[in-house]
């Protein structure tokens, strides 16, 4: 849920930039949009870094006590926390969102080194979760760092779409760049409807095991 709050904010801290930057106030609404956008950045950019940098600061063991684990639990739940590195995940995570945002609106100009600032990031994400295994569970692991890959290999075509290539080629490499975009959704959405079906499934021998001596 963390992850799908993080990456759901960017549509957030794009609309409070344009907010902030280039601001309305000629009606109610207006107002209203203008303080909600440094609402919004506020949080993203201060409220959350703090939280996660006072994860940091604890005490391994003390982890998982309820007091911490109440307020702070999503932060960490379903990480390794023998190593503070398990635990930089979603600063990381939601970083490189802040600093993708950043780059678009700032660097407009020079889309090359968008370019390879997002292959450098990547590969750097790439890096971390094959170094550290952050996640608790192997597989979860796997499932990270394959997408990352993917990413990686679906930014590096992106080289191709500036002024360095003509026409043709850039019409080739968009058919190999949907083609990863594709095989990169098939693969999570079998992942997602098997669990599915292994959860109906789990569902339907607990009732049936229920019901059966009624038809005995």
């Amino acid at each position: 849920m963390i992850a799908l709050a993080i990456a759901g904010y960017m549509e957030f801290l794009i609309a409070g930039y344009y907010n902030i930057t280039n601001p309305l106030k000629s009606t109610s609404g207006d107002f209203i949009g203008y303080y909600t956008a440094y609402f919004v950045v506020i949080l993203a950019c201060i409220m959350f870094p703090l939280a996660l940098v006072y994860l940091q600061v604890q005490r391994r063991r003390d982890l998982h006590r309820r007091r911490i684990f109440s307020v702070l639990g999503e932060l960490y739940s379903g990480f390794k926390t023998e190593e503070r590195m398990h635990l930089i995940y979603y600063f990381l995570f939601g970083a490189r969102r802040v600093f993708y945002i950043y780059v678009v609106f700032n660097w407009e100009d020079s889309s090359w080194a968008q370019i390879m600032v997002l292959e450098f990031m990547n590969l750097f994400m790439v890096i971390y979760i094959g170094q550290f295994n952050p996640m608790s569970r192997a597989n979860k692991n796997k499932i990270e760092l394959f997408n990352e890959v993917f990413v990686q290999m679906i930014t590096i075509h992106m080289l191709v779409f500036t002024e360095w290539c003509n026409r043709p080629e850039q019409d080739i490499m968009g058919w190999s760049m949907i083609a990863f975009i594709v095989y990169n959704i098939v693969c999570n959405t079998t992942g997602i409807f098997a669990t599915v079906i292994h959860s109906f499934n789990l569902i339907f021998e607990r009732y049936k095991n229920q019901v059966k001596h009624y038809f005995k």
